[in-house]
């Protein structure tokens, strides 16, 4: 009789243990998690200089953040920014990362260009020179 009950115990101590797991598993799947492998430059610049997001709500959250990161990288300036190759698994993307040199803008000789034009597209010097070259800007202001 006492035996019985131990078992009986025992049985519900199991599911319960069961249970807990199964939770704590699933409570961890509530997340996906970016891993930069970098090619070029230590960790330490991807995730403090650049600030690359590394954590995100689920995996289709992270594939669009990793499908935009080449463009993210090229407004700071990272013109020749590569993601070389990119690996999906249930909890995890690695992204092998290239991020290149930084350019500048240097200076922009406007002095022959009509400033009525100039003032058309926006254009303000301080907001080029000295600054990271962000290519679709300047893409953007061609296209004006």
């Amino acid at each position: 009789m006492f035996m019985a009950k131990v078992r009986k115990h025992l049985r519900s101590l199991v599911w319960i243990q069961f249970l807990l797991v199964l939770t704590t598993h699933a409570m961890a799947q509530d997340s996906y998690r970016l891993e930069i492998v970098p090619v070029d430059k230590p960790l330490s610049f991807f995730t403090n200089t650049l600030r690359l997001t590394q954590e995100f709500p689920d995996r289709d959250a992270c594939t669009r953040y990793v499908i935009g990161l080449p463009a993210l990288m090229q407004e700071k300036g990272y013109i020749t920014a590569s993601l070389d190759s990119i690996a999906y698994d249930s909890t995890v993307a690695r992204v092998v990362i290239y991020a290149g040199n930084i350019y500048y803008w240097n200076k922009l000789d406007t002095r022959r260009v009509d400033p009525a034009l100039l003032d058309a597209i926006g254009w303000k010097a301080s907001g080029f020179e000295g600054k990271p070259l962000d290519i679709q800007l300047n893409q953007g202001l061609q296209q004006r």
